[in-house]
């Protein structure tokens, strides 16, 4: 059995999803890092679908259906967490991966996993994936010492190594994201960072968004000052 990942992508996309860098590099990042948890350390058996952010409407119709199973870059939207149409479910959005740099005045760009809603134990598997690679950033484990992730039979004794396996193939948050934003600073130092740091050695995975970083310049995350990082 394959994982179907949907992955959002711009509508002028124009490159192949495996060799993307930058948001859409990171939302594949996060397919495969679900995948390895979900298939005993394979995070190539993963099926990548691009979806237009223009449509998102038959993008969560997809999700509905079962033509995939889980959308990467999904933006935390009320209006899709409930129901509203027998061909379009009550989504769940995982805990936030990035963030956008948008300013104090404009709604805040969070970008997710998305699953259906009713699809419990999978939205909570998918939720701790997310988590963990945070996680093991927080807790400075890397691919080579994934051993040190916890093991956890939650999900049932099978899957009791997938946040060790996430973790061995996709690393953890610092080294997906600097594979996808080679600037981006790991030390999680608030003196100099962004929204997407981690707080170092604090209970919280990531900062908060618009708690810091509104008056440093962006320019290696979002080339040309574009509100949202491609």
């Amino acid at each position: 059995t394959e994982l179907k990942c949907g992955v959002f992508v711009p509508d002028n996309f124009n490159s192949t999803l495996e060799e993307s860098r930058g948001l859409v590099g990171l939302n594949v990042e996060f397919c495969m890092a679900v995948s390895a948890a979900a298939q005993n350390g394979d995070r190539h058996r993963c099926v990548l679908t691009p979806l237009l952010y223009s449509n998102k409407a038959d993008a969560y119709r997809a999700l509905n259906n079962g033509t995939v199973d889980v959308i990467a870059g999904a933006l935390w939207e009320f209006k899709y967490d409930f129901r509203s149409s027998d061909d379009l479910g009550g989504v769940h959005f995982s805990t936030p991966y990035f963030y956008g740099n948008e300013s104090n005045t404009e709604d805040l760009s969070a970008y997710t996993l998305a699953t259906m809603d009713e699809m419990v134990m999978f939205s909570s598997f998918v939720n701790c994936v997310v988590v963990a690679v945070m996680e093991a950033r927080r807790r400075q484990i890397t691919e080579e010492f994934y051993l040190d992730m916890p093991l956890s039979a939650i999900f049932g004794s099978d899957l009791s190594w997938a946040l060790r396996d996430a973790v061995k193939t996709s690393g953890n948050y610092g080294t997906m994201m600097k594979r996808n934003f080679p600037d981006y600073q790991l030390t999680g130092d608030d003196r100099d960072s962004t929204r997407n740091a981690l707080n170092t050695g604090q209970p919280m995975m990531h900062v908060y968004p618009g708690l810091i970083g509104h008056d440093i310049d962006r320019s290696s995350y979002c080339p040309g000052g574009e509100s949202v990082c491609w």
